[in-house]
């Protein structure tokens, strides 16, 4: 309890009995007003961690959108370049299929050659 210095005329007033029963009083209403003031604090912290949350929780939400277009546009553009790299992979395997029937038939005219060749 927090001393308080009671006036010399007060106390002749109030007598000793008077002062402390309103120094108590005071005690009383000093309580009830930090209790009242904590109150309003916590009212106070309470809706603004709400409107923050909700900032946030709106923010977060743009954000994932934000995400999810991109990874939309990045998926589309990865099946773009997957089509382009199956259709170049088919015209070299053609490419690779004629250059191997070129070797092998002049593989067999070279041979065939030697075969007259030695006879």
């Amino acid at each position: 309890m927090p001393v308080v210095a009671v006036s010399k005329i007060l106390r002749e007033r109030l007598t000793d009995e008077g002062v402390d029963e309103f120094i108590e009083i005071l005690s009383e209403v000093e309580d009830e007003a930090r209790k009242d003031s904590l109150v309003i604090v916590e009212e106070r912290f309470e809706r603004r961690l709400t409107e923050e949350t909700s900032k946030l929780d709106k923010r977060i939400t743009e954000e994932a959108a934000k995400i999810r277009v991109e990874m939309a546009s990045l998926k589309a553009e990865l099946k773009s370049e997957t089509a382009s790299l199956k259709t170049e992979m088919a015209l070299f395997k053609a490419e690779i299929i004629k250059w191997m029937f070129l070797f092998w038939v002049g593989q067999l005219v070279i041979i065939a050659g030697m075969i007259k060749w030695l006879r």
